[in-house]
């Protein structure tokens, strides 16, 4: 697996950043993993919209999302950020480690085994919809070394359970590839050809 890191020192605060991109069959069902730790001086930040699926680890410090009336929701160890129609406002105070997956639609409906629309414009809490160990998996993180070895056990168990899964029909499959790369750009018409429907 490939590893980018990017380190960050502005006033800001001071973290590390560590992408590393799934390679082989994985890599259909996840973009990337990820894992962010170190200070925030600032304690709220703006997350734009996403077009993929997320599963988050919290390993160290507090995390939570504002809600419209400004209320906190704090979670616990590990939790799934679904489609979102409009920014996101987390919360971090101070130190923080967060450990993530960034999954396309298949992998994410075939990992958490349920219709992706329950995940439409939520932020939920991973044992609330997912039979996942929580505490074994967000142990296992925790004793890891590094990054790298994060997330080789993370390719690991994912890959595990997705292969539980049947893939998606091929036709879904090739439409769901035409919008990744054209960035969500395609026009019914063309999604319909894919498929084959008209």
């Amino acid at each position: 697996m490939d590893l980018s890191v990017f380190n960050q020192e502005s006033a800001a605060g001071r973290w590390r950043l560590t992408l590393g991109r799934p390679s082989g069959a994985l890599a259909e069902s996840v973009d990337f993993f990820w894992d962010v730790a170190g200070t925030t001086n600032v304690p709220r930040e703006r997350i734009l919209p996403d077009v993929c699926y997320f599963l988050i680890f919290r390993l160290d410090g507090r995390h939570g999302v504002v809600g419209r009336d400004g209320t906190v929701r704090g979670y616990r160890r590990a939790w799934i950020s679904g489609l979102q129609q409009e920014p996101l406002i987390v919360e971090s105070l101070g130190r923080s480690h967060l450990v993530g997956v960034r999954f396309h639609a298949e992998g994410a409906a075939r990992f958490f085994a349920r219709p992706l629309h329950e995940f439409a414009g939520r932020v939920i809490e991973l044992d609330e919809v997912c039979d996942v160990a929580l505490d074994d998996w967000a142990d296992r993180l925790s004793e890891c070394a590094d990054a790298g070895s994060r997330f080789a056990w993370l390719a690991g168990s994912v890959a595990k359970r997705i292969a539980r899964t049947s893939p998606w029909p091929a036709h879904m499959r090739a439409a769901m590839a035409l919008m990744r790369q054209a960035d969500g750009a395609v026009a019914i018409a063309a999604l319909a050809r894919c498929c084959g429907v008209s």
